[in-house]
C-alpha cells in the first residue's frame, strides 16, 4: 500500500549529505518511520520528537500525503560543545495506494510519535459473494 523505494531514498540521503548546508538546498530532515498494513488499513508511526503539534502540516494531494513540521533552533549565550540533535524543516512524502481512503485519515500526535491511520475504501475491502441454491437444469430445460 505504501511505495518507497529505498534507491531513491538512499540516492537523496546521498544528495543531501553532499550538499548539506550550500545556500538554496532544501535541507529538510526524514522523519524515521514504522509502517505496516492490516485488515483495517495502512498505519504509520513517524517519530518527531520535540515538535510542537502545532507545527505539523498534513496535506493530501491526488494520492500522496506530505508531512511537514519544524523544530526551531534554540538560541543560546553559552558556548555550545555540541549539536547532534536536527532543527529545522522535517518532511516526508507517502505514495498512497488508490485502496486507501484519504478522505478518512486520522493523525493522533503523542511523546514525540506522529500515529496515521488510513483505512481501507469501502469498494475495496473483499465483498462475500451469495450462491443460490437450485436444480439448474430444470430452469435450462423450461
Amino acid at each position: 500500500m505504501l511505495l518507497d523505494n529505498d534507491v531513491f531514498r538512499e540516492f537523496d540521503r546521498m544528495v543531501k549529505q553532499a550538499f548539506n548546508g550550500s545556500p538554496g538546498f532544501d535541507r529538510a530532515h526524514l522523519m524515521p518511520m514504522d509502517a505496516w498494513k492490516d485488515e483495517q488499513g495502512f498505519h504509520a508511526e513517524l517519530e518527531i520528537p520535540g515538535i510542537d503539534p502545532d507545527a505539523v502540516e498534513l496535506s493530501v494531494e491526488r494520492n500522496v500525503l506530505k508531512i511537514r513540521a519544524t523544530r526551531p533552533e534554540q538560541a543560546t549565550d553559552d558556548q555550545l560543545l555540541v549539536r547532534e540533535r536536527a532543527w529545522g524543516a522535517f518532511g516526508r512524502d507517502l505514495i498512497l495506494s488508490d485502496h486507501l481512503d484519504v478522505d478518512n485519515i486520522h493523525a493522533h500526535y503523542e511523546d514525540g510519535l506522529l500515529r496515521l491511520d488510513i483505512p481501507i475504501t469501502e469498494k475495496s475491502k473483499p465483498k462475500r459473494i451469495a450462491i443460490t441454491k437450485g436444480n439448474r437444469s430444470k430452469e435450462l430445460t423450461s
